[in-house]
């Protein structure tokens, strides 16, 4: 949320066009929890995602994240075949976040966990997210993801529950597809895709009960 406020040179503005505080944030994250925010900047700084001025003002680091052109873009882009970069859509992330139910929205941590693993082509998680033959992915499952997230084994089923729980707009966000060759975890693509296809993910709008965009 804090990089949808982000402007050049790392500052950052509210919807008010005033430079960010630290008594911006409740409004920024939607929450009154002061024990929330609290833990949530201090663990950003400790990360040094996140630094403050000198008069107080919140900076992100450069290193993370930047709004504007990217020197050699189209270069490094030829040259990052893992995809180690995303951009941010600042409308599309606002929106996610805000329709998310508050009780829920510290799932979206584990959602953006496991980002990096979902296939662009067929919408599953599997540890080959540019793996184009079906037949060459490496599925994970439950167990896999829980501790991709930071769970121990005694958490896997809660970590499921509570994922599985998980809506964003109000349609479900994970889902499970099981077959006698084993199961498949499954991401809403109306929720994300990376593809350019929506051909090689409409068997899952049937399965997620939605019409495919168009």
């Amino acid at each position: 949320m804090l990089t949808t406020c982000l402007t050049f040179g790392g500052k950052l503005f509210d919807s008010n066009k005033n430079r960010v505080k630290k008594s911006s944030l409740k409004k920024i994250w939607d929450t009154t929890s002061k024990n929330s925010i609290n833990d949530t900047y201090n663990l950003l700084k400790e990360c040094g995602y996140i630094y403050e001025t000198e008069e107080g003002y919140i900076m992100i680091n450069e290193d993370l994240v930047i709004k504007g052109a990217i020197e050699n873009f189209e270069e490094l882009r030829k040259q990052d075949h893992s995809f180690t970069y995303t951009r941010v859509f600042i409308d599309n992330l606002r929106e996610m976040y805000l329709n998310t139910e508050p009780k829920q929205r510290k799932q979206l941590a584990n959602l953006f966990k496991i980002l990096p693993y979902i296939n662009f082509k067929y919408n599953v998680l599997c540890t080959n997210p540019t793996e184009i033959n079906k037949k060459e992915l490496d599925l994970l499952d439950w167990a896999d993801l829980a501790k991709l997230c930071g769970y121990d084994k005694s958490q896997v089923a809660r970590f499921k529950k509570d994922l599985m729980n998980l809506k964003i707009f109000g349609y479900d966000v994970i889902g499970e597809f099981n077959r006698s060759s084993g199961m498949t975890i499954i991401v809403n693509p109306k929720v994300h895709y990376g593809g350019d296809d929506t051909n090689d993910v409409r068997y899952l709008y049937d399965l997620f009960d939605m019409e495919p965009k168009k």
